[in-house]
């Protein structure tokens, strides 16, 4: 499980840049704007994912003495 959420974060970052990539082309090319808003909703949805399971997840085990 732990070394899946490995994977899902690297992607999540991946395509984070990506779509950062495609954004500032679309600032001098329009053509970029396609690729850019779709790239855009890909990296949202891996963040969205990510983010929950890390809390819920891993930090209970990377971060014991916080009370869980």
């Amino acid at each position: 499980m732990l070394d899946m959420f490995y994977y899902e974060s690297e992607w999540g970052f991946i395509i984070t840049m990506v779509h950062l990539g495609f954004s500032m082309m679309a600032c001098g090319d329009k053509s970029y704007n396609k690729l850019a808003i779709v790239t855009a909703e890909i990296a949202l949805g891996f963040d969205l994912l990510i983010e929950p399971v890390f809390w819920k997840l891993i930090a209970p085990n990377v971060f014991p003495d916080m009370g869980w």
